[in-house]
């Protein structure tokens, strides 16, 4: 199951939106993540042959870090090779990003959030 990933979403159709920078949300946001990879890791060490793991696709181009820090791009019209000048950091960033996910990985499955 190398190289897969397996996304898992509810979509909620009631309520409002809510200001994502409030710090009160961002808080619930953070423990909603940590609940959600503590469960699919408990959920994998329990039984690394689950069918979670068996059902697994390859995942979305953003998490396949093997290939650089940028994915294929969805649409011919975007160019990730083209850095805007004084935004060469965040060429920086995502390398060095991508270059600790792949060194520290150290289990067949890995549990964790795929956008930056």
């Amino acid at each position: 199951m190398a190289g897969h990933v397996l996304v898992a979403e509810t979509r909620l159709s009631t309520g409002q939106a809510t200001d994502g920078r409030d710090p009160v949300v961002r808080r619930l946001l953070a423990r909603g993540l940590a609940r959600h990879v503590d469960l699919l890791r408990q959920t994998i060490s329990e039984d690394p042959d689950s069918a979670l793991v068996e059902g697994a696709g390859p995942g979305p181009s953003w998490c396949r870090y093997q290939h650089g820090p940028w994915p294929v791009p969805h649409d011919p019209i975007v160019d990730f090779t083209a850095c805007p000048p004084g935004y060469e950091w965040l060429d920086d960033f995502a390398r060095r990003a991508s270059e600790q996910v792949l060194a520290h990985r150290s289990h067949d499955v890995v549990v964790g959030h795929a956008d930056w």
